[in-house]
């Protein structure tokens, strides 16, 4: 299985979830978002006091799972899950590595921390990918931020151009701040990507609808 065919675009970060284990074996697991530099190296930023930092300084070893299951984000995002009824074991051991994966995501991704540097208040690991397991025969491409600000962008978009016909430029406007807020998002999760410049189209279009309106009053 090669990273290519996921259709990962470099830089860009997909929001993942990472389990290891710490000093006393027990397996831990946190969403964090992966940048891929290229086919086999990918880097993750800590905060300090993060437990999956912890671990992985300890043990230099991990896993990045990558699921679209929302239920997964949320039990790994807290301790206390016991508020969903959980039907089968969170974690098994890795094949190649000393590290818990998670069986049920899409893929596992198995990785060693080649290299840890310290940046202002954050913490880079620069990670290289040692084994990929497929747990499903669905096309699968990791969640990013971006798709999700384009997507949203693309709906209001149908709006704002009704809004501007009918002469509504005040809540025009208001869903074309939400979309600048958006483009934001989309810069900083997936700069150059194609979600940035489907906005960036998106925002010319408001620019023509805007004045087409503003000649009419």
């Amino acid at each position: 299985m090669k990273l290519r065919r996921m259709k990962i675009i470099n830089d860009c970060i997909y929001e993942t979830i990472i389990s290891s284990y710490g000093p006393d074996k027990k397996p831990n697991a946190a969403p964090f978002g992966v940048i891929f530099k290229n086919s086999k190296i990918f880097h993750i930023f800590f905060y300090k006091g993060s437990i999956t930092l912890s671990n992985l300084v300890f043990s230099k070893c991990g896993v990045v799972n990558i699921t679209h299951d929302i239920e997964l984000f949320y039990r790994t995002a807290f301790e206390d899950y016991d508020d969903f009824d959980v039907k089968r074991p969170l974690f098994q051991k890795a094949e190649y590595i000393n590290a818990p994966l998670i069986a049920s995501a899409d893929f596992n991704l198995e990785f060693i921390v080649d290299e840890i540097k310290e940046e202002n208040f954050k913490t880079l690991m620069v990670c290289r990918i040692v084994k990929i397991k497929k747990n499903t025969d669905a096309e699968v491409q990791p969640y990013t931020r971006g798709f999700f600000a384009a997507l949203e962008s693309i709906i209001h978009s149908t709006r704002i151009k009704h809004f501007f016909k009918e002469g509504n430029n005040a809540e025009a406007e208001k869903l074309i701040r939400l979309i600048v807020h958006y483009r934001e998002v989309a810069r900083r999760v997936s700069p150059d990507s194609i979600y940035v410049k489907i906005i960036e189209k998106l925002m010319k279009r408001f620019n023509t609808w805007g004045r087409a309106s503003a000649s009419k009053n």
